[in-house]
């Protein structure tokens, strides 16, 4: 990192050299706020990771919903109704039975 800080705050040195990763700034831009005539970059950071670990839930919960899905049609296909409502509520038995038919 060079010498040349852009801002300096709660610990953290934001580096020119960060700040001109064109995609960063953007995102740090966007999501600054304005206390009069000063830009609170921090806060701008902060609403970027918030954003980034809400878009990680939305993908992990879809990602959850294809799994189970996937399952409960393997089982329906092969008529295995009492593993499907065995599953629904043994996490284990679910895990074996995905691995079972290669869900991942």
């Amino acid at each position: 990192m060079k010498s040349t800080e852009l801002i300096r705050g709660h610990g953290s040195v934001i580096t020119k050299e960060y700040m001109e990763d064109t995609k960063v700034f953007a995102d740090v831009f966007n999501h600054m706020t304005y206390q009069g005539e000063k830009v609170n970059v921090c806060k701008g950071i902060l609403g970027i990771e918030e954003k980034g670990r809400a878009e990680g839930r939305a993908e992990g919960v879809s990602a959850g919903i294809q799994r189970e899905q996937k399952l409960t049609r393997s089982l329906l296909k092969d008529n295995r109704i009492e593993d499907l409502k065995r599953a629904l509520d043994d996490p284990v038995f679910r895990q074996k039975l995905c691995e079972e038919y290669g869900i991942d």
